[in-house]
C-alpha cells in the first residue's frame, strides 16, 4: 500500500467511524439544528469518497433501489397538485426521497471503499457501547449524553423509547454476521437489557420475537420468564399481571389515542386516493386530521402518500419477494426486516435518516448478494473483497 492510499483509507475511516458514532448519539449541531451530525458525516464520506476515488461509483443494484422507490412515490409527487401546501408537500416528498437516495449512494461508497465489513464492527460497536454507557449513567447518576426527560427509561437525543427499536435490530443483525453464535448470546445478554428499560410496548414485542425466532434463546426465555413469575409470587402475581395487561388494553389512554388515529385513516382512504395529506392537516378533512400522525407506519402512509403509492409498495414488496425468496441471503436477513418493521408499524412515520438506515441497509444487502449461493459464510468474504 503506497502513501496516498493509507492516507485515504485512514480518513476514509475516521469519517465512517463518525458517522456510526452520530448514528448512536443522535444529536443536531447547535449551527444547524434542522439536521443531524449523522446528516452531515454522511455527505462528508459520500464527498471525500468522490475526490479521494477521482471518480463517482453507483453499483446498478443500488441504481435499482432507486429506480424503485420514485416509481413507487411517483403518484405522491404527481398528486401534490391537489395539494393546498405545494411547497410543504414537496419538502415533505423530498425528505424522504433525499434519504433513500443518500443512504444508498453513502453505502454505495461504502462497498466500493472496501468498508462494508469495517462499518458493521463500527456499527455494532457503538450499539454496545449504547447499552453498557446507559446503565454506567445510572450508576453514577449522570445522564451523559442520554436525555433525561424520560428518567430512568432508554432513549437516544430526540427518539423516544419506542424508536429505538431500531437500534437494537440493526445490533442484532451485524452479530449475525460477524459473530459466531456463542459469542453473539453473550453480547446479547450485554446490549438487549438497555432496551427491555424502555418500557416500551413496542421494543418488548420486537424482543419477544427475536426470543422466540432465535432458537438459542427460546428455552433461556422461559427460564427468565419462569423466574419473573416467582418473583411475582411474592408481590403480587395478581396485579402484576393485571397492570402488564392493561398496558396493552385499548382502556390505557395512550392505546385508545393509537386506535382513534387508526380508525381516521381508516376513514380516510378513499380521500386519499387523490388526495395525500403530505403530512399537512391542509391536506386533509377536520375530522380525520389525526390520522396523519398515526402510530402507525401503513396507515400513516397511506394517509400521507396517498392510497395509489401504497398498492405500488405492496406490489413492489410482492415481487421482490418472489424474485427473492430462494436466495440464502434473503433468507438470513428478512427476519429482521420483520423485526425492524414491527418498530416501524408501531410508530408513527419519519423521514429521519438515522431511523431508515437499518432498513435500507438490509434492502442493500439483498440487493448487493442476493445471487450468493453458499449462504452467509460466501456474505463474509464478499464483504472483505
Amino acid at each position: 500500500m503506497n502513501a496516498y492510499s493509507y492516507f485515504k483509507d485512514s480518513i476514509l475511516t475516521l469519517v465512517l467511524l463518525l458517522v456510526a458514532i452520530s448514528f448512536m448519539m443522535v444529536i443536531r449541531p447547535s449551527f444547524a439544528p434542522s439536521i443531524y451530525y449523522f446528516d452531515i458525516f454522511l455527505v462528508v464520506y459520500i464527498l471525500l469518497s468522490s475526490i479521494l476515488n477521482c471518480k463517482v461509483v453507483f453499483n446498478k443494484y443500488s441504481l435499482r433501489i432507486i429506480k424503485q422507490a420514485v416509481f413507487i412515490l411517483s403518484p405522491s409527487l404527481l398528486l401534490i397538485i391537489f395539494s393546498k401546501n405545494i411547497d410543504d408537500s414537496i419538502a415533505f416528498i423530498s425528505q424522504y426521497l433525499f434519504s433513500i437516495f443518500g443512504i444508498v449512494v453513502f453505502l454505495d461508497f461504502v462497498k466500493s471503499n472496501k468498508q462494508l465489513k469495517l462499518f458493521l464492527w463500527f456499527l455494532l460497536f457503538v450499539i454496545t457501547l449504547n447499552s453498557v454507557l446507559f446503565f454506567v449513567s445510572i450508576l453514577i447518576n449522570n445522564q451523559l449524553y442520554f436525555p433525561d426527560h424520560f428518567g430512568v427509561r432508554f432513549a437516544l437525543g430526540e427518539l423516544t423509547p419506542n424508536d429505538v427499536g431500531h437500534f437494537m435490530v440493526l445490533g442484532l443483525f451485524c452479530m449475525k454476521l460477524l459473530l459466531k453464535k456463542e459469542k453473539s448470546i453473550l453480547l446479547q445478554l450485554l446490549i438487549i437489557p438497555a432496551y427491555v428499560t424502555t418500557l416500551s410496548k413496542t421494543v418488548w414485542i420486537t424482543i419477544m420475537a427475536w426470543f422466540f425466532y432465535s432458537t438459542e434463546w427460546r428455552i433461556l426465555f422461559l427460564l427468565i420468564f419462569s423466574g419473573i413469575i416467582v418473583l411475582f409470587m411474592n408481590i403480587d402475581l395478581y396485579l402484576a399481571a393485571w397492570n402488564i395487561v392493561n398496558d396493552f388494553s385499548s382502556n390505557n389512554h395512550s392505546n385508545s389515542i393509537r386506535i382513534n388515529m387508526l380508525y381516521d385513516s381508516i376513514s380516510n382512504i378513499i380521500n386519499s386516493i387523490l388526495y395525500p395529506a403530505y403530512h399537512s392537516i391542509e391536506n386533509i378533512s377536520s375530522e380525520y386530521k389525526s390520522a396523519v400522525s398515526a402510530h402507525n407506519a401503513l396507515s400513516s402512509y397511506i394517509t400521507n402518500f396517498g392510497f395509489i403509492s401504497f398498492i405500488l409498495l405492496c406490489v413492489s414488496i410482492s415481487l421482490n419477494w418472489v424474485v427473492n425468496m430462494k436466495s440464502p441471503v434473503f433468507k438470513l436477513i428478512i427476519p429482521f426486516i420483520l423485526l425492524d418493521l414491527i418498530t416501524i408499524s408501531l410508530n408513527p412515520l419519519m423521514s429521519l435518516r438515522i431511523l431508515w438506515l437499518p432498513l435500507i441497509l438490509y434492502i442493500f444487502f439483498i440487493a448487493h448478494f442476493k445471487e450468493v449461493k453458499e449462504g452467509e459464510n460466501c456474505i463474509f468474504d464478499k464483504l472483505t473483497k
